[in-house]
């Protein structure tokens, strides 16, 4: 029988240790595994947090979208009622306008006509007029233009828009368009000159988004046309974004008249043509960094001892050659674009020209041999004056020079000579100006002895007047420079306009004198000058010793002061 061993104490307190110890040791993996458990639920707990919050900040996100559609919703409601309100007080207008125009046609002689309901939408908020002046056309026979005739061309009233009037002027030499109404009229509303333009249009047969873009921008000729030239060629002009509300190219385009401006950089100094022409391209462009150049300057300025990047010392160097351009050109025409407008503008043509912030009518004169040159220019016969007139809207000053006018046709019908012929590649005549732009201001309104101003220099100061006949006015005196146009909407941008005290004396000078003449045709007569009245026309004819002429309304397209660090924003042209 074998005996059974008993385990000694020693035993027994080794075993009882080792199996704490596995209790302990179970115990610890059991506390591990709860704090994985622990940290496995907080982190399940911070991530439904976070997903809580974000889906809070989306909801608060959506409210916030809604709240601002409802609010959009409510600015668009509001402007397409303050749109139907306006839309209401041009009917309003166009209405009184149209009984005022019927009542002036009238007393002009011209039947009154329902207008197309498609220049109802051109009405101006307010309504102006413009005086009208008769004058003869072409110079002298040409292929195009075989005998003068009698044509109304209308003069700047005080900051009116310039583009509106440029656009009928031509159309008015071309034969495009007719003013309604007797020769002796002496003004016409805005309203009838835009009824007349959406007319004109109508007739054109244009493409229907382009007549619609057109007819949409004649409204903006009373506020503004963005233009923005180009410095590479005389028509060049960037075209605006089409959510600007002053398609101005689309306009010009569809009355078929060229635009041209002068403003082009010298493409020998490679320099500044490289900055002006490559970098910049057109004025915006140019005045982007004619910005940048200024705020780097004043940060330099601030900070003698700050030294700029090498990028912005070139941005700088850039910016100093396109601010040493843009002075040298402040008129907005260089020689070099002189030299495209005479040698680029197809000859016997008329154009729109941008030049002073202002648009005017610029005439290319047909190639001329030496022994055709016009004239010289002689004083007009005395005027008798017309019989004895009851029309409210007579003007005695008017029909004198409506009648002296139809006198010279006569004489000039009378020695009409014929074209002389295929004139191409003829030498031109040297002694006579090329480039002729139409007089447009209200002082001569009445003087017939001038109808054209030369172009011949940047400045102005070889200008000299011309009459119908392209002949040199002996009213010409010595003219000063012109200066560059200030802008209506930049202030201080540029020189203060052209009418110096010498083109003030003149005019006071020119007015006393055809005064003086009409007095004594008169005292002759035993006749009394009648003055309009009624009829929506201006009460009197301009005063026959004005004050310096007003500039005319100016396109926005000035260059910026090295003091302001505003950007401009629209080349504006009115």
């Amino acid at each position: 029988m074998t005996e059974q061993r008993q385990p000694t104490t020693g035993e027994d307190d080794e075993a009882h240790g080792e199996g704490k110890g596995r209790a302990r040791a179970r115990d610890r993996v059991e506390t591990g595994k709860e704090r994985e458990q622990e940290q496995e639920q907080e982190q399940e707990q911070e991530r439904e947090q976070e997903q809580e919050q974000e889906r809070e900040q989306e909801q608060e996100q959506e409210q916030e979208e809604q709240e601002q559609e409802e609010q959009e919703q409510e600015e668009q409601e509001q402007e397409q009622e303050q749109e139907q309100e306006q839309e209401q007080e041009q009917e309003q207008e166009q209405e009184q306008e149209q009984e005022r125009d019927g009542e002036q046609d009238k007393v002009d002689g011209e039947p009154t006509t329902e207008k197309d309901d498609t220049t109802t939408h051109s009405q101006p908020p307010t309504d102006q007029r413009w005086w009208i002046k008769q004058i003869l056309w072409p110079p002298f026979p040409t292929q195009n233009n075989s005998r003068p005739r009698s044509v109304s061309i209308l003069m700047q009233n005080h900051n009116g828009p310039c583009s509106l009037l440029a656009i009928c002027n031509v159309l008015l030499l071309r034969g495009s368009i007719l003013l309604p109404g007797p020769p002796t009229r002496t003004s016409i509303s805005f309203t009838s000159l835009l009824s007349l333009l959406a007319d004109y249009l109508v007739r054109q047969n244009l493409q229907a988004d382009q007549l619609h873009a057109a007819l949409s921008t004649i409204p903006t000729t009373q506020t503004g046309l963005d233009l923005n030239p180009r410095f590479g060629s005389i028509d060049g002009f960037r075209a605006p974004s089409r959510s600007s509300a002053a398609q101005g190219l689309d306009l010009f385009s569809a009355v078929g008249i060229p635009l041209v401006h002068g403003w082009i950089a010298d493409s020998q100094d490679f320099d500044t043509w490289d900055v002006v022409v490559g970098k910049c391209g057109d004025y915006d462009k140019a005045v982007e960094l004619a910005v940048t150049g200024e705020e780097l300057l004043a940060k330099q300025l601030e900070n003698p001892h700050l030294e700029l990047r090498q990028e912005e010392q070139s941005l700088l160097r850039e910016a100093l050659l396109l601010r040493r351009f843009l002075d040298s050109t402040s008129t907005q025409l260089s020689y070099p674009g002189l030299f495209q407008l005479a040698s680029g503008i197809a000859p016997d043509s008329l154009v729109a020209l941008l030049r002073n912030s202002h648009l005017s009518v610029l005439y290319r004169r047909p190639v001329l041999p030496v022994h055709q040159r016009p004239p010289a220019a002689r004083p007009a016969p005395p005027l008798p004056p017309p019989p004895d007139q009851t029309d409210p809207d007579y003007d005695h000053q008017t029909a004198l020079e409506v009648h002296a006018l139809s006198l010279e046709l006569a004489a000039a019908e009378e020695h009409e000579g014929q074209p002389d012929g295929d004139q191409e590649g003829r030498q031109d005549d040297p002694r006579l100006p090329k480039l002729f732009t139409l007089a447009t201001d209200l002082a001569f309104l009445h003087e017939p002895q001038i109808v054209w101003e030369s172009l011949e220099d940047v400045e102005g100061g070889l200008s000299e007047f011309y009459d119908w006949k392209l002949a040199r006015s002996c009213l010409n005196t010595h003219r000063a420079p012109t200066q560059a146009a200030q802008s209506t909407t930049h202030p201080s941008s540029q020189a203060q306009p052209s009418d110096t005290d010498t083109d003030l004396s003149l005019a006071h000078q020119l007015q006393e004198e055809e005064y003086q003449r009409v007095r004594r045709a008169e005292q002759r007569s035993g006749h009394q000058p009648n003055t309009p009245s009624g009829g929506g026309v201006p009460s009197s004819a301009p005063p026959r010793r004005p004050a310096q002429p007003q500039p005319p309304h100016l396109v926005t397209a000035t260059v910026p002061l090295s003091s302001t660090k505003k950007k401009k924003k629209d080349c504006v042209i009115v």
